[in-house]
């Protein structure tokens, strides 16, 4: 109950910023959905079967609410067609010029997702299946556009389960081929601290996670809809994660990609 009320809180207060803005900037939101091939992140190969991905972004004034989802196409990981994640986020752009910066707060539930917990009874360990725990993070990210290559900084803090940082950067070229179709090749990379890698790999050390090389394509079809392509390979930089990430997920490297369609409401 207690995360519930945090989640509905987030919603309120992101009605509260749109309000309080409403008279000085317009509101916009970007609804998106996506047929993925696997469910890979930060090094986690979540699912190495067909998900699709829903997301819709609303924004006013420099703050924004993000909702998304994974949701499984097969009985993979959860026990039938189902989402296995949620997330919840609210943001703000930070009004500056010459860099892009944005601060914010993630809220992860996992509403079908089970995993294996030992639990001490009286009469000694034994092992339930429970509801995966939901966490939630804060971050801040900075980027800056340019015609030649983009770099981007994100650093995340998860403040719940983890108790730990992962911090990502990475670099693109956005290449317009026409007018209404572009390319972005990109290359990107994760680092945790002992704590968050701990928590998601088991190994309790600072060390590198997962590395990337990926390729998207857009194409706009109208003003206000898009198609793209995305094609990504994923690998970890250290053994000891290649471990973890073997015992505790689907794999230590995943070859991935998908299709999607985009609508500026």
């Amino acid at each position: 109950m207690q995360r519930l009320g945090l989640i509905v809180m987030t919603m309120a207060s992101c009605s509260v910023f749109v309000h309080a803005e409403e008279n000085s900037a317009p509101l916009s939101a970007d609804a998106e959905i996506a047929f993925l091939s696997a469910y890979v992140s930060r090094g986690q190969v979540c699912n190495d079967r067909p998900v699709m991905q829903p997301a819709l972004t609303v924004a006013r004034g420099g703050f924004s609410f993000n909702a998304w989802g994974n949701f499984n196409l097969t009985d993979r990981i959860t026990d039938k067609n189902d989402f296995s994640e949620i997330d919840l986020g609210l943001a703000y752009d930070l009004p500056t010029e010459v860099m892009e910066w944005q601060v914010g707060f993630l809220e992860y539930v996992y509403p079908h997702t089970l995993t294996e917990v030992e639990v001490e009874t009286a009469e000694g360990p034994v092992t339930e299946t429970q509801a995966y725990p939901g966490t939630r993070e804060m971050y801040i990210s900075a980027g800056y556009p340019n015609p030649y290559l983009t770099p981007n900084l994100t650093v995340y803090y998860d403040i719940d389960e983890a108790d730990g940082a992962y911090v990502y950067g990475s670099l693109e070229r956005e290449v317009e081929i026409t007018d209404a179709f572009t390319l972005t090749p990109g290359f990107s990379s994760g680092y945790g601290t002992r704590n968050y890698n701990d928590f998601f790999f088991g190994v309790r050390k600072d060390a590198w996670n997962d590395g990337n090389v990926y390729l998207n394509a857009d194409y706009g079809l109208t003003e206000t809809v898009s198609v793209g392509a995305y094609i990504s390979y994923m690998w970890l930089w250290d053994s000891e994660i290649e471990e973890g990430a073997k015992e505790g997920y689907l794999g230590a490297d995943s070859l991935f990609g998908g299709i999607m369609l985009a609508y500026e409401l």
